[in-house]
């Protein structure tokens, strides 16, 4: 979240809470015009501010030379390079989904351990940032950080 975004949410919350008593009733149970205005604020915090943090926090950034950075939830982490697939992580960017390919089953070798040890450890529901080569087959964004040692695998 941004700092003005949750300064504001902040500001927010302690103005209603000033203004309400903690709740939107007065003291005989009624609630009064000047809680009223506030209303409109309390559900664009509870309703807009969640939208705006899952918003912030996933995203598929492509780059002209062949590589992309994914930041986003763990859906799945498929394991099938023990029986010769690829090793991966389904992430969910949004509304799409991305495969970040940590382990080739067969074909040429994974040169970047590291990313594929973070990769196998990785849990299902975890935050992770991901860069490596992209692709896309069949409609489905793939990014492998198999082929070079500067491509990772991060939990946030």
């Amino acid at each position: 979240m941004s700092n003005g975004l949750m300064l504001w949410f902040f500001m927010l919350l302690r103005d209603f809470v000033g203004q309400a008593g903690v709740c939107l009733t007065n003291h005989a149970g009624v609630v009064t015009l000047g809680q009223m205005r506030l209303l409109p604020y309390v559900i664009a915090a509870l309703f807009v501010v969640p939208v705006l943090i899952a918003g912030e926090k996933e995203s598929l950034k492509v780059s002209t030379n062949g590589t992309a950075q994914v930041i986003g939830t763990v859906l799945k982490n498929d394991q099938g390079c023990v029986t010769d697939l690829e090793c991966f992580l389904m992430v969910r960017v949004a509304a799409d989904k991305v495969r970040v390919v940590y382990q080739t089953g067969r074909g040429a070798p994974c040169v970047n351990q590291e990313a594929s040890h973070a990769g196998a450890k990785t849990k299902v529901g975890a935050v992770i940032e991901a860069y490596g080569k992209y692709s896309k087959r069949a409609g489905v964004h793939e990014i492998s950080t198999c082929q070079s040692a500067t491509f990772y695998i991060q939990t946030r």
